[in-house]
Formats: C-alpha cells, structure tokens, sequence
C-alpha cells in the first residue's frame, strides 16, 4: 500500500533549495595506459577568491616640510610595549598614519620589522618619513594602503564593536561577534585512493559573524585545516591584526586571497597546496575507512564535495527539518493497512508495537 506524505506538513530550511555550487565531472573511464601516467603526476590545486579586502581610504599627499614640522606627541598614542624574556627591548617599529575617520588626527601602531621591512619593499621610499623622535610616518600610497587595512579590521570585521568592555582586546567571550567568517566550496577529483585535483574557493557571503561558522567550536577542539575552516586564524588586538593581515597580504594589493590565509594552516617549509592535498588524503582515507566513499572502481574519475554547513543556525534548521520528517512519517502511517499489506505479501510481522519500534528506529535526530 503507497503511504503518502504531504510536505506541507513540514517546512524544509531554505539551503536546501540551493543548487550546488561545485561543478561535477562526469564519470570518465580510462585506459590502463591513461591511469598510470595520472598516478605518476601531482595532484593539481586550485585555490580561488578572496576573504578580506582594505577598506577604499584617500588621502592628500604631504609634501617633505609638512612631515618634518607635522606636531605628533608620542606620549598621546597610547603606544603598546611587548617584550620578552630573552629581550627586555622592545624592537617594534612606531608607524603612524592619519586616521581615515578623522585626517588631522594621526594615530601610531607597532609593528614588526620584518612587516616594516616589506612595506618599504612595495612602496616607494618617498612614501616613508623617518622623524626624529623614532616615528616612522607614512606617506601617499603606503599610508593609504595602512589606513585600509586599519578600517577593514576596525569596523568590517568588527574588531571595535566586538570589543564590548572597551579593554583594547577580544576576550574569549567576545571572538563570537568579529565578523571574520566566509563561505567556500571544497571538492576533489579522485581515482580510487589517488587524489587528482583538488579544488577550493572562497565564494558568496564574507565578514560574517564568527559564531554563525562551525569554526568557533572547532577551533576550541582544535579541528581547524586548510579545507574545512571557514574563518582565518585571527589576533586578539586591532593592532597584533594588522602586523598579521600585512603578512598576510603578500604582495601588497590591499587583498587577502584565501591561499594567502591558508598560509596560518601550513607547517614550516611546506607549501599550502602541500597542506591541502595531505588534508584531503586524510579526509579521503577517512571516509573510505568509514565507508562513506566506495572505492569500487580504480578506471572511474569521481568527485567528492566536502564543502560543510555554513553555520549552526543551518546545521540546527537541518536537524529539525529531519525530525519533523521522520515524526510525520511515523504518524502517517496506517498500521492496520500496513498489518494486513504485510501479511498479504507473505511476511510474518506478529504485531503493531514491532512496527512501531522499527519506525523509532529512524527517528535518529534528537
């Protein structure tokens, strides 16, 4: 006897309708000669978008004298001291910039000499005014380029209104509200247990909420890699950010791709593609171990979409979706019908509550 189910019974959670967004490739058979010279070659990486992006900043170039006799009192900076137990000394550079809110103030940071160094590398030395007073102050394209990221990490990603005791950084129980999150697809190309490509980009929303990503909890498990994070790692102050983003941003253009960020996920001497491509053989062995990929065909290229949830709120609308499913199942079923169908077909099912607990069986959402 056909059971209907009336799906309005039940309202489904929205990413549900949404097509896919990773490209499938078509099962491909090949010849025995095609797949030893694939498993001869390295798995090929793609890694696209991008995850943050320096706020659009303008300012008017000063000319020498207006640097030199540019008043600045260091002592109201509120400058940050940070040093070690190897090194009393505090080797920091003091680079100041006007702030973009308020350009006839000028606002200060410490950052590394190696980041100082860099800059220096991608700007012109005109952009750099070196003051009697070890202020390093910035100029033109260089100070543009600083006062960007300065606002991106301020106010998109929320670092100042995170910040809610005002204390000057992100405690624990603040790192929920940075906006650091993104959405990425992952999958990979395989044959059998060969990893042929493997493909990540960073696509859709950005500067979302931390706490709306799965990585918050991961990262309190220590879960977090290269394919699965859908945040960067991050610093708790604006400053300690800005020396990150900087380092970040290699060459300069005032964007974070996602390979970039990966950087954080990678070991010493090891490329990110390196990383991505022993992150998924983990993932890949992972499921094939756990049956959840059947290796049943060596001559057969497949693709795996691993791309997670975006947020809890999904995972949670997911997981009540398929409770209110299985409890109208359960309730849509006729028993007497069902009892009479089953011993009309020849089957021994002696009574209602037998039927009824293997229904229960289903109901594995709680």
């Amino acid at each position: 006897m056909p059971i209907h189910v009336d799906p309005s019974k039940f309202q489904r959670p929205e990413w549900h309708d949404f097509p896919s967004k990773v490209p499938k490739l078509a099962d491909k058979d090949y010849s025995q000669r095609e797949l030893d010279r694939i498993k001869k070659e390295p798995t090929e990486v793609n890694i696209d978008g991008d995850v943050y992006t320096a706020s659009r900043v303008s300012f008017k170039r000063m000319s020498r004298d207006e640097l030199r006799y540019e008043e600045i009192d260091i002592n109201s900076l509120n400058l940050t001291t940070e040093t070690t137990g190897k090194d009393p000394v505090d080797r920091r550079v003091i680079v100041a910039f006007r702030d973009p809110n308020d350009p006839e103030k000028v606002i200060a940071f410490k950052l590394d000499r190696d980041v100082v160094k860099d800059l220096k590398k991608a700007f012109s030395s005109k952009d750099f005014f070196q003051r009697d007073d070890g202020i390093l102050r910035l100029n033109g394209d260089a100070e543009e380029y600083l006062a960007g990221w300065y606002q991106d990490i301020k106010y998109s990603r929320g670092y100042e209104k995170a910040d809610l005791n005002k204390n000057g950084r992100i405690d624990e129980n603040e790192k929920g509200d940075l906006k650091i999150g993104f959405d990425r697809t992952t999958y990979y190309d395989y044959l059998g247990d060969k990893i042929v490509s493997a493909n990540l980009k960073a696509d859709g929303l950005k500067y979302q909420k931390y706490s709306e990503t799965l990585d918050l909890p991961n990262e309190e498990r220590g879960g977090l890699n290269s394919i699965a994070s859908k945040a960067l790692k991050y610093e708790k102050t604006i400053e300690k950010e800005l020396n990150h983003t900087l380092k970040l941003d290699k060459d300069k253009d005032g964007v974070v791709t996602l390979k970039e960020g990966l950087v954080d996920f990678t070991a010493k001497n090891q490329s990110v593609e390196e990383r991505v491509v022993e992150d998924i053989k983990i993932r890949h062995e992972d499921m094939i171990r756990r049956d959840l990929i059947k290796i049943d065909n060596f001559h057969v290229l497949r693709s795996k979409d691993i791309s997670f949830q975006k947020s809890f709120e999904e995972q949670r609308a997911y997981d009540k979706y398929m409770k209110e499913y299985f409890e109208y199942m359960k309730n849509s079923f006729d028993f007497d019908e069902l009892e009479k169908a089953i011993k009309e077909a020849g089957f021994d099912r002696e009574t209602k509550d037998d039927e009824e607990e293997s229904i229960d069986s289903l109901d594995v959402i709680t």
